[in-house]
């Protein structure tokens, strides 16, 4: 399926972390001020259930998961998702001026020297490794004192693995 929705389970362990935030929240933790999510249907529908209305969510390619060629890692054009109500408080406002362009992303738009790619491009783990150093150097440069980041795991092992340089970092689960 391209760019297939969360499945019944996924929705189930969303609603599970939504409650380990809330608990962390009532234990003097910060509630995030922005959360930056993937522009695939599963980590949106993962990012509206556990921040629900959240006004500062901001869609951002550079953290979809990695181009593989698979129906499954392509997602839908901005305009479509954008428009149902689910998704309504999500700033989908970079992704739209890309499909119009037909390019895609791969590193957050607010970089100098942005390198845009054919929709069609099937990435390896080095340009994916790149491209994560590209998203923490614009994290780094954000003004938000908490951020949640609702990605995927292949995007965090291979931040973890590349950037990081945690090479023998454990993989995260789901809804971690």
């Amino acid at each position: 399926l391209k760019d297939a929705a969360l499945s019944l389970d996924g929705k189930v362990m969303a609603l599970n972390a939504q409650a380990e935030i809330n608990q962390l929240l009532t234990e003097g933790y910060q509630k995030p001020s922005c959360v930056l999510v993937s522009p695939l249907e599963r980590t949106l529908q993962t990012a509206a259930l556990i921040f629900p209305g959240h006004k500062n969510t901001h869609v951002v390619e550079a953290l979809r998961e990695r181009r593989t060629g698979l129906p499954c890692d392509e997602r839908k054009r901005a305009e479509e998702v954008a428009m149902r109500s689910t998704f309504q408080h999500m700033s989908f406002e970079h992704l739209c001026r890309q499909d119009s362009e037909s390019k895609v992303w791969i590193c957050p738009p607010n970089l100098n020297g942005l390198k845009l790619l054919d929709a069609c491009t099937v990435e390896d783990k080095k340009e994916l490794r790149r491209r994560c150093q590209s998203f923490l150097q614009t994290v780094a440069e954000m003004e938000e004192d908490s951020i949640a980041i609702v990605t995927h795991k292949g995007f965090l092992r291979e931040m973890e693995r590349g950037p990081l340089g945690r090479e023998s970092a454990e993989e995260f689960g789901n809804c971690e």
